[in-house]
C-alpha cells in the first residue's frame, strides 16, 4: 500500500506550482490508532474500486472484496459514502 502512496507523492512533486502546499513523505506512524470508527467490508462488496478511488490515504486495495489496510485508515468513512452497493458500513472502534 505504501508503494502507492509514495508513487503519488513523486507525482505531485512535479506539480508544485500547480497544487499548492503538501507533504511528500509516507509516515511509518501506524495512524490507524487514531480513529473512533472503522469500516467493515460486508458480502455485498461487488469489487468495483470506487471505494479505492475516494479513499484519501489510497488504503483500500482490491482482492475477492475490497481489502482495507486497518494499521494506517483513519476512519474517515468516505469509502462508505461513496459505496453504491452499502458494502461498507462504519463500526464504532472497540476500546
Amino acid at each position: 500500500m505504501l508503494n502507492a502512496q509514495k508513487q503519488l507523492m513523486k507525482g505531485l512533486l512535479f506539480m508544485k506550482d500547480k497544487v499548492g502546499i503538501f507533504a511528500t513523505d509516507v509516515s511509518d506512524t501506524k495512524t490507524g490508532t487514531w480513529r473512533l470508527a472503522k469500516p467493515i467490508v460486508n458480502e455485498n462488496c461487488k469489487v468495483c474500486g470506487i471505494c479505492s478511488k475516494y479513499c484519501p490515504g489510497l488504503l483500500i486495495e482490491m482482492e475477492d472484496i475490497a481489502a482495507i489496510d486497518y494499521e494506517y485508515c483513519k476512519g474517515c468513512g468516505i469509502c462508505e459514502v461513496v459505496c453504491p452497493f452499502k458494502a461498507i458500513l462504519m463500526v464504532e472502534e472497540a476500546e
